[in-house]
């Protein structure tokens, strides 16, 4: 499966970008191994702001962006910009 990446929202209100690789849609949630982690991570498509890259092929998209509209727009980092080390 190709890699998908995404600017996420977590729970703390912390807006970071993330990359998975071999990435599996379960439902609600999208899983697969976060290069930031280096290991199996699992995110909430409701928390993902936008994506990046692979958004097109998952299943259930509408799910994904339903409350995009309640949240302020984030413009995504330039793709050289190197992301900040957040201790993952």
């Amino acid at each position: 499966m190709p890699k998908i990446s995404f600017v996420y929202r977590n729970q703390k209100d912390e807006t970071k970008t993330y990359e998975l690789l071999d990435w599996v849609e379960q439902g609600d949630y999208i899983r697969g191994i976060c290069t930031r982690a280096n290991a199996m991570r699992t995110f909430r498509k409701e928390r993902v702001v936008a994506y990046l890259e692979g958004g097109s092929l998952l299943l259930r998209p509408h799910e994904a962006t339903a409350m995009l509209g309640q949240r302020e727009p984030v413009v995504p980092a330039p793709r050289d910009a190197t992301p900040a080390d957040d201790g993952d």
